[in-house]
């Protein structure tokens, strides 16, 4: 949103910062953010589990379908991309990282004792959901 106002004095003073014409313009945006947050599954052993997320439209929640704890980024990407897609046309990013009994990162989902989901909006949006 933009406002200008135009300053025209009839009373010109002579040498006065303000004594000719002048334009101001105030510029006002909206601050969009991406959303981002993180998932915490520890000893993913295979079991289900199911993300809702308050969707600040409707104040409803909406529930993923059963999602497994050895889900790839790109299964949680897909269960998710009904929510993000549909509400905000926007795609959704999920890195994961894998860390062993000794809190070291692993490549190699089957040693996971701790997995860190990092789920982050392609798009920016107005309105951030509440998990």
């Amino acid at each position: 949103m933009t406002v200008s106002v135009e300053i025209s004095d009839p009373d010109i003073v002579p040498g006065h910062q303000q004594s000719m014409r002048e334009i101001q313009r105030l510029l006002v945006t909206q601050t969009n953010v991406r959303e981002k947050w993180t998932l915490q599954i520890d000893n993913p052993d295979g079991g289900v589990f199911q993300i809702g997320i308050l969707n600040p439209k409707t104040r409803e929640f909406w529930w993923s379908k059963d999602l497994n704890t050895n889900s790839t980024g790109h299964q949680l990407a897909v269960a998710l991309n009904p929510y993000y897609g549909d509400l905000f046309s926007a795609g959704l990013h999920v890195f994961l990282v894998y860390y062993d009994a000794d809190g070291n990162v692993t490549f190699n989902s089957r040693n996971a004792a701790q997995t860190i989901i990092t789920f982050s909006c392609a798009r920016s949006i107005s309105i951030p959901s509440t998990n």
